[in-house]
């Protein structure tokens, strides 16, 4: 069976046998309902397919993970909550770029409760090309909008795609960890099933991974993670 289409990134051109090196930095910010303002709730699941030939396999990525060229990487996320989210690419020289919403086209209504969102869509994976180096996910969920952050990400609206200099980001994301505090999180498995519509992986080894995701969910206005992977 062939394997999976290969999303361009940043925007570079589709199904080349490789793109360049990626990472992917996942802002979820969520609004919470005003029953329960304090609340922060989503599912994700960000994963890898890995390894070679009869041997080649899915394997969710975990806090720190070792990647290689050619490996191919999928992200889902679904909110429980009214979320604005925020996915943008870091690549190997701390460039960013915005991978969602597409060409950063940030709105005042967020995705619906219960929405289901495949970076890249369908399914396509994203490819770790030749040029190694580290890469790293940050998943950030708060109560509140972060619009200084869609600011700089949006900062030249005649090529969307094109975000602030890497520092001023990095510098914001600093500033956001320092006011913020995350604590009482709880991450569990959950059974999406039923929720899961068709079939979206292409063979055994490029799965549905909306199958395979977690449920993040914590009292505290904002949540961070980071997740590095090195890429060899």
């Amino acid at each position: 069976m062939e394997g999976p289409p290969v999303t361009a990134f940043c925007g570079l051109t589709p199904a080349k046998p490789a793109i360049r090196a990626l990472s992917l930095f996942v802002c979820l910010t969520c609004v919470a309902s005003y029953a329960a303002a304090q609340e922060v709730r989503f599912r994700w699941a960000f994963g890898a397919v890995t390894g070679s030939g009869a041997a080649r396999h899915f394997a969710p990525i975990t806090d720190e993970m070792t990647l290689y060229s050619g490996d191919e990487l999928k992200l889902f996320i679904s909110p429980g909550c009214p979320c604005f989210i925020y996915v943008l690419h870091q690549d190997q020289t701390g460039e960013f770029t915005v991978l969602f919403p597409a060409g950063g086209s940030f709105g005042d209504a967020p995705p619906p409760i219960g929405s289901m969102h495949y970076i890249p869509p369908a399914q396509a994976w994203l490819r770790l090309d030749e040029a190694g180096g580290t890469e790293r996910v940050y998943l950030i969920a708060s109560t509140t909008r972060l619009t200084p952050l869609e600011r700089l990400l949006t900062a030249n609206p005649s090529t969307p795609t094109q975000v602030a200099p890497a520092r001023e980001i990095v510098v914001e994301l600093a500033r956001l960890q320092k006011d913020h505090t995350a604590h009482n999180w709880s991450e569990r498995p959950v059974t999406m099933g039923g929720q899961v519509r068709g079939d979206r992986g292409v063979d055994s080894a490029h799965p549905d991974i909306a199958r395979s995701a977690t449920e993040i969910t914590g009292s505290a206005p904002f949540f961070s993670r980071v997740f590095i992977i090195d890429h060899r």
